[in-house]
Order: structure tokens, then C-alpha cells, then sequence
């Protein structure tokens, strides 16, 4: 960064200081943005799976139930 006017070296730092807290906001925002997605998959997956491990479940508890009424008949 290259100035041709005379500035104070502190008002130079404040420049410096606040701009790399805003591209901290960008960046941290960004990557924010970016794992809530990654989270919000990744809990839509785990649903979906538990979802067929229920119905698997449900569907081996029917059969258990089913074979063990036909044994007693």
C-alpha cells in the first residue's frame, strides 16, 4: 500500500486495524455460512437414515412376530 501524502503512522494503523477486522468479518462470515450448510446436510442424512433403521426395525419386529404366530399354531 503505497501513499504519496504525509500520514500519521497512527491513523495509518487504525486504517490497517479496521480493515483486517473486516476481512475477518467477510472471512468468519463466509465460513460460517459454509459449515451451516455442511451441518444442515449432514443432519438431513442422519434423518434420513434413521428413518430406514425404524422401518427396518418395524419390519423385523413384523416378521419376528409373524414367524413366532405361526410356530404356536
Amino acid at each position: 500500500l503505497s501513499l504519496n501524502r504525509q500520514v500519521s503512522p497512527f491513523i495509518f494503523l487504525g486504517f490497517i486495524t479496521y480493515l483486517s477486522l473486516w476481512l475477518g468479518k467477510r472471512y468468519r462470515k463466509k465460513t460460517c455460512n459454509y459449515l451451516k450448510s455442511v451441518a444442515e446436510e449432514e443432519r438431513r442424512v442422519e434423518d434420513k437414515e434413521g428413518k430406514m433403521c425404524e422401518e427396518r426395525e418395524q419390519t423385523v419386529k413384523e416378521i419376528a412376530k409373524a414367524s413366532g404366530e405361526s410356530i404356536l399354531k
